[in-house]
């Protein structure tokens, strides 16, 4: 009897094992269920999203109001900084750099509905890397909000763009923050190996690459807060890209837009920073050898106003309106401070005299 049991509760299972079994093997091979879809045909259904940040909205403002810039020998970037209605037509002015445009009258301007123009290079300055483009069009235009590059923050969030590597990849975007404010570079204008000039910056890790040069720098609302100008290129260097202020652009741009260029004092005079004479080539020349700073006239222009202040050859300007002078380059930098009409107090050591003399910038 016992048994008997053992049996049928052996069977009972066995049987349910089977059945398990069976459910398990028709839902591997069962085709998946097919949902509604569009206009009720039974499709499979495919979710997307689309992420909308801060980065992609100003991404795409900025991007419609860039340019590329092709001159025959070299391309660059610019951002549009004015866009006039006239008629059916829009006056567009377009800042860049003076390294992409350099002595060009014209240049091919391509704009974001990839629609090519030539454009009139209107003017550009050596000293702070800037130009003007103006072109007209037949389809709307809009430029750029003006930023306030004085209240940029260290870690801000930035946006570059511009054509890396030429006109195929027009409308790039590279990301970063504001990694120095306020830098000063030394530009060497001539390539003799001496800095000539000293550019305010912003330092920045979006990535700027040849091409770039003279495109926007945006914020996250889109604003124009700089010019793309430079970048350190070093193998042991990386994410160490400048952006001219816009702050500092502005002033220069209204200059060359009103006169194409930009007017700046004359003095009438060479020198050399002292620092370039040996010991040997003081005592050559007759200049004193206790001084340590200072620039060397080695030319006065006839009827300038060097001359006529007095300047003569060999003497050592040391002070401009009490500022030290240490090089040329710091000379320059004061004299441009000024504007013709201005009088400058200028320190100088001739011979073993010191003398103040009053010039009249003209």
């Amino acid at each position: 009897m016992k048994n008997n049991k053992k049996t049928i509760i052996f069977s009972l299972v066995a049987i349910s094992l089977l059945m398990w079994n069976l459910f398990l093997t028709t839902k591997l091979y069962q085709k998946p269920e097919l949902v509604d879809g569009p206009n009720d045909s039974n499709t499979v259904v495919q979710n997307s999203t689309y992420a909308t940040t801060d980065l992609t909205k100003a991404a795409e403002k900025g991007n419609l109001k860039t340019v590329a810039i092709a001159t025959g020998s070299g391309s660059g970037s610019g951002a549009i900084y004015q866009a006039k209605a006239d008629g059916d037509k829009y006056k567009v002015t377009i800042i860049t750099n003076y390294h992409v445009v350099t002595t060009n009258k014209e240049v091919d301007v391509l704009f974001a509905n990839g629609q090519t123009i030539v454009g009139k290079v209107i003017g550009g300055d050596i000293f702070t890397d800037l130009a003007v483009v103006e072109v007209e069009t037949n389809f709307k235009v809009e430029a750029f909000t003006i930023g306030d590059s004085s209240t940029l923050k260290l870690g801000e969030w930035v946006l570059a763009i511009g054509s890396p590597l030429g006109l195929e990849f027009s409308g790039s975007v590279s990301e970063g923050i504001i990694s120095g404010i306020d830098r000063i570079l030394g530009v060497d204008l001539n390539k003799d190996g001496v800095d000539d000039w000293d550019m305010l910056v912003a330092q920045t890790t979006a990535a700027i690459n040849p091409g770039n040069s003279g495109g926007p720098l945006i914020n996250l609302n889109g604003d124009l807060i700089g010019i793309n100008s430079m970048k350190i290129s070093q193998s042991s260097v990386e994410g160490m890209a400048f952006s001219i202020p816009i702050n500092e652009a502005i002033p220069i741009v209204e200059q060359l837009i009103q006169t194409g260029e930009v007017v700046r004092p004359l003095i009438g005079l060479s020198a050399r920073s002292l620092s370039d004479f040996t010991m040997a080539q003081r005592s050559y020349y007759g200049l004193p050898l206790d001084v340590e700073d200072g620039i060397v006239v080695t030319d006065v222009i006839d009827r300038s106003a060097a001359e006529k202040a007095g300047i003569e050859v060999g003497d050592i300007i040391i002070k401009i309106n009490q500022d030290e002078v240490v090089s040329f380059k710091d000379f320059r930098i004061n004299l441009y401070k000024h504007k013709k009409g201005d009088v400058l107090s200028l320190t100088i050591q001739r011979a073993n005299e010191a003398l103040e003399i009053d010039v009249t910038l003209e």
